[in-house]
């Protein structure tokens, strides 16, 4: 389990740490709604319920969640550790939170930085070309297949 740090990559002060019981709904609820109305195809409401439900309860996925000095939730990490590579499920940072290096600070805090292993990503939302700046090497897989 990651222990709560002090996120020290991101441009204002946040805290990182493992995601607990009650920050689920609220994660839920922005996955839900940011992987239905992504930039590619949209997806069908039963599909995105099947990858919530997925993501939130399978034994080999991981959330970090950034919160700000009165401990809302300002950003949140779904990824699942692998060896050989980085497997990002989805990063979400509040709108007016972006671009403060919140993203990258959670990147960090699963050691998911390591740019010597490629990184791979299941899910796309409005945001996702912010990732293929950082990481143009990124290489997309659909969670579809990820996961099966």
């Amino acid at each position: 389990m990651i222990a709560t740090q002090r996120a020290e990559r991101a441009a204002v002060d946040v805290f990182i740490r493992a995601a607990c019981a009650e920050d689920q709904s609220y994660i839920a609820s922005t996955l839900m709604h940011s992987i239905r109305t992504p930039r590619g195809l949209p997806m069908p409401k039963r599909d995105s319920n099947a990858v919530v439900d997925y993501l939130l309860d399978a034994k080999g996925v991981r959330l970090l969640v950034a919160c700000n000095e009165d401990g809302k939730i300002v950003g949140w990490l779904c990824w699942s550790p692998l060896t050989a590579t980085r497997l990002v499920h989805y990063v979400y940072v509040r709108k007016d939170w972006r671009q403060r290096g919140i993203a990258k600070a959670l990147m960090s805090g699963a050691h998911l930085d390591d740019e010597r292993s490629s990184l791979v990503y299941t899910l796309k939302g409005l945001s996702a070309d912010w990732l293929l700046d950082l990481y143009p090497h990124a290489v997309y897989v659909p969670i579809q297949e990820a996961i099966s």
